[in-house]
């Protein structure tokens, strides 16, 4: 079934709707595989800082903090001026106990960073504590 909807400035759209006598569990397959395919777009550009970035958070979300490094530096590589990537980076080198890159991440960001500094002194801080600690044992 088509429909034509009416849009402002006299622009109209059809409408198609996909599988609709399959259900919303094809639809929703369906949407994934285009998400994922989109994705795979954008990341193999290279091109889009954000795009990596995103996908780093998820891998660090997930636990996955190789390979959330490596996304970040994917990120950094496409804009080195952008300082949340260095932050996330150094997130995932204290989650690995790798803390004195962490804070190289860390001091890195906040040099880039143009808005409050508190948070990220408090986390090179915090990671020095964990620094030392390490050492002692």
């Amino acid at each position: 079934m088509r429909k034509l909807i009416p849009f402002i400035f006299g622009v109209s759209v059809l409408i198609t709707p996909q599988f609709s006598a399959i259900g919303g569990e094809a639809k929703n397959q369906t949407f994934t595989a285009n998400n994922e395919q989109i994705n795979t777009q954008l990341l193999s550009r290279g091109a889009h800082y954000r795009a990596w970035e995103l996908r780093g958070n998820e891998a660090l979300e997930a636990g996955n903090y190789d390979r959330a490094i490596a996304l970040y530096d994917r990120a950094i590589a496409v804009d080195t001026d952008q300082p949340s990537a260095w932050e996330r980076r150094g997130d995932a080198l204290v989650k690995k106990e790798e803390y004195q890159a962490a804070i190289e991440a860390y001091n890195e960001a906040m040099n880039l960073s143009t808005k409050t500094e508190t948070q990220l002194e408090t986390k090179i801080e915090a990671t020095r504590e964990k620094l030392g600690d390490q050492l002692s044992s």
